[in-house]
């Protein structure tokens, strides 16, 4: 490393550069330079010792100055090939910009991306909830993203940077993800808010659907602040599975299923009317008078989802309707975690109670279960329920996903699902002619 004079020949103030041969650059041009924003004259120069000459009076105290901020750079410089070596990472001239900008740029925050994984998945995060208004959905899975990969770096005793990341450093992370509960220091995840139960080690289709999300604001990164990142592979293989939906008979023995209880009365009305609308939880316990729309054919609901704030169009058929005249369009605000307690044990005693089975799956290893139906159902049951009841009655896919507001196919494919009862139906009534 050495500074230099940018017109070394000119009688009057030139800029100094920093240069520094970066051993480990992966291209050809291997010489970082950096300007430091200092001026001299080049009869003010030291040239075999490359700084600015050390003299008396008050051309000296200038030059001192300008060696003082030059001795910034340098001890910044030192400082992280002496860091980078003792945590065994090729440093890039890349790596070197961003952190030669982060400290000496006075702009840097309100512009750059940091270097460090955590810290910019939180600048995704600022940025995002600044300019675009994401979904409270959006803003948890990224949070989310950003609290994992600060427990990793704890866990392994070392802070990921974007030169770090690459397949071995995915893998490592899926592997503490796949066994979070006995890895993760539950201490800091506690002042992280990180919640840490039984079952958050990360089966295959979780752990799919995150890696998703932390190459989603990798693209990000790279389309917007230009971050070099190699190349990674999601190599997770996702698995069907054994969510359940309502068979018309179960969402008949629901509908009719006497209840002492006032509090099991609402929850049951509120899942209903899920299951009459196609919606989320957090769309169809809201539903409000302003947002009915009159039109030819009859009233219709038109709601944004607080999810992805995409309009769902939901004509409102006599069911639905009767349930929101019920609570004149005041429907009670009921805690999620509460309901899905409660709808469980409605469930059991509609009778609801088939078998049903389960694959959980870490890696190579497979899990299989058994449990009564009642078991499985919560408040998202409702929403594939309307689906795939929908779809068995003959409604086609764009008006399912008018209705429901799911935006592409392949996602509305993931929410039908058909029961032995209708595959019976169907195979005896297409066949029982051709044996007769």
């Amino acid at each position: 490393m050495y500074f230099y004079l940018k017109k070394p020949n000119e009688e009057k103030v030139t800029g100094i550069d920093l240069i520094h041969y970066v051993k480990d650059e992966p291209s050809s041009n291997k010489n970082f330079k950096y300007s430091t924003k200092q001026k001299i004259l080049p009869s003010e120069w030291d040239f075999e010792n490359r700084y600015p000459k050390s003299k008396r009076g008050t051309s000296g105290k200038k030059n001192k100055q300008i060696a003082l901020e030059l001795d910034k750079f340098k001890r910044l410089l030192e400082n992280t090939i002496t860091d980078f070596q003792r945590n065994d990472r090729p440093l890039t001239k890349a790596d070197l910009r961003m952190i030669f900008d982060r400290r000496f740029k006075h702009n840097y925050q309100k512009k750059d991306c940091p270097i460090v994984l955590k810290d910019a998945i939180q600048f995704y995060i600022d940025t995002k909830t600044k300019n675009d208004k994401p979904s409270k959905a959006w803003l948890t899975i990224n949070n989310n993203l950003r609290k994992k990969v600060t427990l990793y770096d704890i866990y392994r005793e070392r802070t990921t940077l974007f030169g770090d990341l690459n397949q071995d450093w995915l893998e490592g992370y899926c592997g503490f993800l796949r066994n979070f509960n006995s890895l993760v220091d539950k201490k800091k995840a506690k002042e992280l808010n990180a919640q840490v139960q039984s079952n958050n080690n990360y089966n295959d289709n979780t752990l799919y659907g995150h890696l998703k999300i932390l190459f989603g604001f990798l693209d990000w990164a790279k389309e917007n602040y230009e971050i070099k990142v190699k190349k990674l592979k999601n190599t997770i293989k996702t698995y069907p599975t054994g969510r359940v939906h309502l068979t018309d008979e179960e969402v008949e023995l629901l509908e009719n299923v006497e209840l002492e209880d006032t509090f099991q009365d609402t929850v049951r009305d509120l899942f209903l009317i899920g299951i009459y609308s196609g919606q989320r939880f957090s769309d169809y316990s809201v539903f409000e008078k302003e947002d009915v729309v009159k039109t030819p054919d009859g009233d219709m609901i038109i709601k944004k989802s607080q999810k992805t704030v995409r309009e769902s169009f939901i004509p409102i058929t006599p069911d639905l309707d009767s349930l929101l005249e019920k609570y004149n369009w005041k429907l009670p605000c009921v805690h999620k975690d509460d309901f899905n307690i409660e709808i469980k044990q409605i469930c059991k005693k509609a009778g609801i109670n088939s078998s049903q089975k389960k694959m959980r799956k870490k890696g190579s290893e497979k899990k299989v279960t058994y449990y009564e139906k009642w078991e499985g159902i919560s408040t998202h049951t409702a929403r594939r329920t309307f689906i795939t009841l929908s779809a068995e009655r003959g409604m086609p896919d764009h008006i399912i996903m008018a209705v429901t507001g799911i935006s592409k196919p392949e996602t509305l494919q993931k929410y039908k699902k058909t029961s032995q009862e209708s595959v019976s139906r169907y195979m005896f009534k297409a066949w029982s002619k051709k044996s007769a």
